[in-house]
């Protein structure tokens, strides 16, 4: 592989050789550099969607006279070492749900060969929970069966195995997961009422800690992370549904109520793509093909292409350049999968999953 890096203006000038495959790369300033934000550095710039190489750490020299991020400017030495951290965009994974009862199945899609391939089944099955992709490995939590669960799964996809990790503080169903600058979040959900609440996971330390509470308690929202903040949508009351949209700061850990998505709606999906958020599906008076796009910057939603097949209670994850919807609810358990080409502004059936079921966690 080859990564040169050069500037000799304000804005750093990236250039990029070798059969880069499949992964982002996430580039980090040491943690000396003025204006590093945490032990780690500060994430300077990320590039999405490359080829195939293998994941882990890497560290190039390169010659780097400044960074100015339109916040922060950097004044580092002429000859720097840089660390880039190549991380998964998706892995492709369906998990939990109901066939209609509880299940434990696991699936994980094969884009290349449009397949869904069954794995091992999580410890306990569930509906109603959510996932995340957190340092390349998925997780699991939240959900129930007779009453709201607490449980934790870690998925490792190259040993196909699941492991029952700390529970959260607060049990919870219904609720909405992200991912966001090397740690997993939760937020909303059902316990014993409409929750707001919201915790972070430190994979590390296999730890959850309460944070701020989002403005408006939600249940069946979706949520996704986007260019540094996590945001959650949507949702409801008991029966109805919202248009709400609020971004979350993890370094101020406080919630931003944004501008609201055109179609109330709850049992959504949600995920994010090539620099933008989105939200497909859903119930609003009847099961939703509606598929909306978020643009942070000019924080506005726009609504975009319908999916072919209107479903509820379903999942959403993005995977190697493009937007996945599966499972769901049409009356009956649902197998369909759709594939979401956001230049083309198009959606396409895909194989249907081995399993149909609704309210599974996807990631």
């Amino acid at each position: 592989m080859n990564i040169k890096i050069t500037d000799n203006k304000p804005h750093t000038i990236y250039t990029i050789s070798a059969p880069l495959q499949g992964a982002s790369i996430i580039i980090y300033g040491p943690a000396s550099w003025s204006g590093t934000t945490n032990a780690s550095g500060k994430a300077l710039d990320t590039f999405n969607n490359l080829p195939q190489l293998p994941y882990g750490s890497y560290t190039i020299i390169s010659t780097l006279i400044g960074y100015d991020n339109e916040i922060k400017t950097f004044n580092v030495p002429e000859t720097t070492s840089l660390t880039i951290v190549m991380r998964r965009s998706g892995m492709g994974v369906t998990a939990g749900g109901g066939t209609p009862a509880a299940s434990a199945v696991a699936e994980k899609y094969d884009d290349l060969a449009d397949l869904w391939i069954p794995k091992i089944n999580m410890n306990t099955a569930r509906y109603y929970l959510t996932g995340f992709l957190l340092n390349d490995y998925g997780y699991i939590t939240g959900g129930g069966v007779t009453e709201v669960s607490a449980v934790t799964e870690k998925y490792d996809d190259i040993a196909n195995s699941w492991t029952v990790k700390t529970n959260m503080n607060t049990a919870r169903s219904n609720l909405a997961g992200f991912s966001l600058n090397g740690y997993g979040y939760t937020a909303g959900g059902w316990s014993s009422g409409v929750s707001a609440v919201t915790e972070k996971y430190d994979d590390l330390a296999d730890l959850w800690t309460p944070k701020a509470n989002m403005n408006t308690a939600r249940l069946n929202l979706t949520g996704f992370s986007l260019n540094g903040y996590g945001y959650t949508v949507a949702g409801g009351q008991q029966g109805t549904g919202s248009v709400v949209t609020e971004k979350y700061d993890d370094i101020a850990n406080s919630w931003t109520t944004k501008v609201n998505l055109n179609t109330a709606k709850y049992y959504l999906s949600g995920f994010s793509l090539n620099g933008y958020g989105y939200t497909a599906g859903g119930w609003s008076s009847g099961a939703s093909a509606v598929t909306e796009k978020y643009d942070d910057l000019a924080d506005l939603w726009t609504p975009k292409a319908n999916m072919n097949t209107a479903r509820y209670i379903l999942t959403g994850f993005s995977l190697n350049g493009y937007g996945y919807t599966a499972c769901g609810d049409t009356g009956d358990e649902s197998a369909v999968t759709e594939k979401y080409d956001d230049v083309a502004n198009l959606w396409t059936p895909k194989a249907n999953l081995n399993t149909a079921r609704y309210g599974p966690a996807g990631f």
